[in-house]
Order: structure tokens, then C-alpha cells, then sequence
């Protein structure tokens, strides 16, 4: 989460994610994907679909995802960070 912090801060507008629409991509900015990631991740949590488990004596929240390789399922994968 640190590195994604980082990289936020210093390269706000560079490409980080993109999708092939035809034979050109679409990019979506660092700052774009972490906006979708943190509101999808507040999402999650306010539709308590990742609810607390205990343990190994610690809290966990677990989320699962199938998907094919798209940008939805990197987003998915970062929100879980937050």
C-alpha cells in the first residue's frame, strides 16, 4: 500500500491501467484508479460484503474475485487493500 501511496503522489496523471477498446487502448491515471479502488472499497464495506472473520487470534475480512483479466478486477484487487 506504501508504493501505491507513492506513486499516487508522484505521478498522479501517468497511465496505470488500460483496456482495449479495437486496436487502441484507454488509459485510466494513477489518480483515477485509486479513486475507483478507495469508493469501491467504501462500497464493500458499507454493503458489509466483506464481513470481519476472528481467526488465528486476529480479525480478517476476506473477498473473493473470478473474473477474466480486466481493469475491474485490478480495481477490486486494490480496494481490498484500503
Amino acid at each position: 500500500m506504501k508504493a501505491i501511496r507513492r506513486n499516487l503522489e508522484r505521478i498522479p496523471h501517468h497511465d496505470l491501467l488500460g483496456t482495449r477498446v479495437g486496436d487502441a487502448y484507454e488509459w485510466n491515471t494513477w489518480r483515477e484508479v485509486i479513486a475507483m479502488a478507495e469508493d469501491l472499497s467504501h462500497g464493500i464495506m458499507a454493503l458489509k460484503l466483506a464481513p470481519e472473520v476472528e481467526a488465528e487470534d486476529r480479525k480478517w475480512r476476506f473477498m473473493g474475485i473470478q473474473a477474466k483479466n480486466r481493469k475491474e478486477w485490478a480495481i477490486t484487487n486494490v480496494a481490498g487493500m484500503f
